[in-house]
């Protein structure tokens, strides 16, 4: 199985108890996906996790709760640093495919890190930019088998 880059809202999900039935299948998820040492996130990512746990969940998580749980993620997964090349890339990604820079910033660093796999809600579900295909794992049609 490939390496699979995690999108914030598909993180978030997992502490979001407002959102019961996709914090389940978040869980399970990352729970598969933990086992076989195949999640990344991006620097990026991690920022955008502390912000909306601490300030836009209905349960909010406290900043040092956040804290912990970055510093989890940290040791667990790797954590895919954000350079020039990545900002670069990404500008190029919003003029060639007229998407926001931040998720083009993360097909970036996919791209710059041979991820071939974004999970996430908010992108366009099936989706391939490059060698990189965006996969919504709480859709009805999801298998983990999609990740080889």
């Amino acid at each position: 199985m490939s390496r699979v880059l995690l999108d914030t809202n598909i993180l978030v999900y997992a502490y979001d108890r407002s959102e019961t039935a996709k914090q389940l299948c978040v869980i399970k998820l990352l729970q598969e996906l933990t086992q076989r040492h195949e999640i990344v996130l991006s620097a990026q990512i991690m920022g955008e996790f502390f912000t909306v746990v601490t300030r836009k969940l209905i349960a909010k998580l406290t900043t040092e709760e956040a804290c912990m749980l970055m510093q989890n993620f940290s040791q667990a997964w790797l954590i895919l640093p954000i350079n020039d090349v990545v900002t670069t890339q990404a500008a190029r990604i919003v003029i060639d495919h007229s998407i926001a820079y931040w998720d083009a910033q993360l097909l970036a660093v996919a791209q710059q890190n041979k991820v071939k796999f974004i999970l996430s809600e908010d992108l366009q579900d099936g989706r391939l930019f490059k060698d990189v295909k965006i996969i919504n794992p709480l859709s009805d049609h999801f298998t983990i088998e999609q990740l080889v």
